[in-house]
């Protein structure tokens, strides 16, 4: 099977999820060669926001005060690259990054499912930050935030209110929007196949085609 072939076959149950292609129009826009440096800083802006939405939902259903304090230290590097400007910082992903376990709290009976689900999540997500981060620096491309998009306010504008009606549909957004972001399978292959070269196309098309759909 050719990498194409192969790529098409891990990117159909993407589009089965999303029940929609990306416009062409779209395309055309983003892979235009000044548009390049604006879709890596919005990669890694995605990255860290997917680890954060992770680190919430835990922080609000699963862990205890204590826990919760370990998170945001595990956390605090990444956020202080990002807004604070800090560029000293050493990043920890690929360990675990965590000085202690996190302890479910009592009355959920999810709780340790969701700790276990969303702590490999936000690993995978910092990793995945670190990844294009040192991509940008290889280039010779600064890393400035970007303003947020406009799509997840308005899917958590129809969240339900009271739960675990609210859990569901956060949970069912996250998901959408890791299949649906300017970073995510369908997309990716399309833009970065046609405008990189390198380990940079590999990195895009193989790890979100491969990552994003298991």
């Amino acid at each position: 099977m050719s990498l194409n072939q192969e790529i098409e076959s891990l990117l159909s149950p993407v589009r089965a999820f999303l029940h929609c292609e990306t416009p062409q129009s779209w395309i055309d826009e983003a892979i235009k060669p000044e548009n390049e440096t604006v879709l890596l800083r919005d990669h890694a802006n995605c990255e860290l926001k997917a680890s954060q939405t992770a680190m919430w939902l835990i922080r609000k259903y699963a862990i205890d005060q204590e826990s919760g304090y370990l998170l945001l230290e595990w956390a605090k590097p990444y956020e202080d690259f990002v807004y604070r400007g800090e560029r000293d910082g050493v990043f920890h992903a690929k360990k675990n990054g965590l000085s202690a376990p996190l302890k479910p709290k009592a009355g959920f009976e999810h709780g340790q499912e969701l700790i276990d689900k969303m702590v490999r999540l936000i690993k995978e997500e910092f990793h995945h930050f670190e990844q294009v981060i040192e991509i940008m620096e290889k280039r010779g491309t600064s890393y400035s935030p970007l303003n947020a998009g406009r799509y997840a306010k308005g899917l958590m504008s129809v969240v339900r209110t009271h739960e675990p009606a609210t859990l569901v549909d956060k949970l069912i957004i996250g998901a959408t929007s890791k299949h649906g972001l300017v970073k995510g399978s369908q997309k990716s292959r399309r833009i970065w196949m046609p405008i990189s070269k390198g380990s940079i196309s590999l990195y895009f098309v193989l790890r979100h085609v491969t990552i994003r759909t298991t």
